[in-house]
């Protein structure tokens, strides 16, 4: 009986590993996303697609009713998913609110799974498509026409380079300790010049913050233990990676002329960013004063502004978003206490998920994104001193909407949750 229920426990393992590997390999990897089209064109696509998700979701509830160790461990990020997702009930279910709620499902099912079968090797799974991922936006600079419609611009098989370099810089936080610590070094390397040649110049800001609080805690043990303990000494494989990676961009520089206007673009506007941060910061004070002082009226300026970041966005992007983060934030202002649900807030491309869940629901729409910070930062607290996570989910959230909309990214935050829902984690920074 015995060695029956042993049986039971290791077949539904290999169970959720499947549906949970099937799931990054699909989704974090942007296999579904980038081939959509052609695989909406094959016959029994869509039986295959709800099959699936069918099994997902049914094997994920055989989990938490059987076991409950898993209950105990998943259980802040499941409430999140829930109360998340519960939002979307405050108004007419349209098709960004479907694409919302199949992602909360994505999210709550594959922690569950990836918790019930193992999380180092769902973690070195995850780790690896993360590698995949930089190794394509490499590829993808080399290619004239390259991936997508950015021309000169990496993204690999994501939608765009911002998207491709917030689910690099993601997925790294998420599972760069799950990676052998001969590798670690070069996976860093591979990611790093992987969101570099996105050209995503909000993201490289955020990459260097995520990469000084991850290597903090080594810093402070090497400058505890000097000069008495190990040197600081870069890994032999790591500086061959960073070599290949300085002679692959080389090589894109010198055949690629669309990448190298792109980069000359990119690189050479990069003050700009500070006048568009301040010019952010501006319309937040001005829009403070005028509807504390009961002079809202922004129908004209919104006319305007729909005029300017058509014109804008063809010529800096920084600005841009300076002029759509003041449209979001009139429209904030000027909406019904409920918000305007989310086909609407995302119709506005507010480039902020905190301002984009306000929009769609309100003042209390603020409680989405911070949720699923506070459940990262709580399972850190509970389980390990290691920030990385909540700091790169906080940090993207402020510069990028759709960072709970893809499935890619929806599925490197199921990781997160999984990895802290130990008492005891296989592996840590000296591991």
């Amino acid at each position: 009986m015995q060695g029956d229920l042993a049986l039971d426990c290791n077949a539904l393992r290999n169970i959720a590993f499947s549906l949970a590997a099937t799931a990054l390999v699909a989704f974090e990897g942007n296999i579904v996303t980038f081939f959509s089209g052609a695989l909406a064109d094959l016959p029994g696509w869509r039986a295959v697609y709800y099959a699936y998700w069918l099994a997902t979701l049914g094997v994920a509830a055989i989990v938490i009713v059987n076991e409950r160790k898993i209950v105990d461990g998943t259980w802040p990020a499941l409430v999140t998913c829930f109360i998340s997702a519960a939002f979307v009930l405050l108004h007419p279910v349209d098709f960004v609110a479907k694409n919302y709620l199949v992602a909360m499902g994505l999210c709550a099912s594959l922690t569950v799974l990836s918790a019930a079968c193992g999380i180092t090797r769902v973690l070195r799974l995850g780790a690896a498509i993360t590698a995949f991922s930089a190794a394509m936006c490499l590829v993808d600079i080399l290619l004239p026409h390259g991936f997508t419609n950015s021309v000169g611009r990496a993204a690999g098989l994501a939608q765009g380079p911002n998207v491709a370099a917030a689910q690099l810089i993601l997925g790294a936080a998420v599972t760069w300790r799950a990676v052998p610590k001969a590798w670690r070094q070069s996976f860093v390397v591979l990611v790093a010049a992987g969101v570099f040649v996105t050209l995503s110049r909000s993201n490289l800001l955020i990459a260097a913050t995520v990469t000084i609080v991850a290597l903090t805690p080594a810093t402070i043990k090497f400058l505890q233990a000097w000069p008495s303990g190990d040197r600081l000494i870069p890994d032999r494989r790591a500086v061959v990676a960073g070599l290949l990676a300085v002679f692959w961009i080389g090589t894109a520089t010198a055949t690629n002329d669309r990448f190298v206007v792109a980069a000359d673009s990119a690189y050479h506007s990069v003050g700009e960013a500070k006048h568009a941060i301040v010019r952010s910061l501006s319309s937040i004070d001005i829009l403070t004063d005028q509807v504390n002082g009961e002079e809202a009226g922004f129908s004209d300026e919104l006319i305007e502004l729909d005029q300017r970041v058509l014109t804008e966005g063809m010529v800096d992007s920084a600005s841009a978003r300076s002029l759509l983060l003041r449209r979001a934030l009139i429209r904030f202002f000027d909406a019904p206490w409920l918000g305007l649900g989310l086909v609407e807030a995302h119709a506005l491309v507010p480039h902020n998920t905190y301002l984009l869940f306000a929009l769609a629901f309100g003042w209390m729409g603020f409680l989405i994104p911070l949720l699923f910070v506070g459940t990262a930062a709580f399972y850190v607290w509970a389980r390990r001193d290691t920030w990385e996570f909540p700091v790169a989910a906080a940090a993207l959230f402020t510069m990028s909407h759709d960072i709970l909309l893809f499935p890619a990214s929806i599925a490197i935050f199921a990781l997160g949750f999984c990895q802290y829902s130990v008492p005891n984690p296989p592996f840590r920074l000296s591991g």
